[in-house]
């Protein structure tokens, strides 16, 4: 089993060209209520820490997993695979934010630090489908003739 992702992130003490590997299981991703469930073991996050053009922090990576959403087709629980790409600067305030490049969401810090778990609570809010389907359609709706 991999370890916790840790809570939080002080972008000071980040080492460049570093890595961190963790989960975050869905005991600590509560903000989904009503739009979906992740399902255990929780969400894989594959961060690489480097230095962005402005001087500043960077982090690219992905977050991977799985979460229950109900399809809106047949208003029956599914399986939705999340595969996220991330790829943001870690800024201080919103005048720096406006100076990120197109390449990368800012990413704004909480009293000089990322709060990691609410990162990927946000990520998957941001991620999740407008109107989850299943793709081979669903079984309630078999045509009759």
């Amino acid at each position: 089993m991999q370890k916790r992702l840790q809570a939080w992130l002080d972008p000071r003490r980040v080492q460049r060209g570093k890595s961190l590997v963790g989960m975050v299981p869905p005991a600590d991703i509560e903000r989904l209520d009503g739009l979906g469930r992740v399902l255990e073991p929780g969400i894989h996050a594959a961060l690489h820490f480097a230095t962005a053009d402005s001087g500043r922090l960077r982090i690219q990576g992905r977050l991977s997993g799985e979460i229950e959403v109900t399809c809106q087709r047949c208003l029956e629980p599914m399986v939705w695979n999340l595969r996220r790409d991330v790829d943001i600067e870690v800024v201080a305030n919103d005048t720096q934010a406006a100076q990120v490049t197109s390449e990368s969401e800012p990413c704004l810090l909480q009293d000089g630090r990322i709060e990691l778990r609410e990162w990927v609570a946000d990520e998957l809010l941001l991620a999740l489908p407008m109107a989850p389907m299943h793709d081979q359609g669903c079984a309630k709706l078999a045509f009759q003739s």
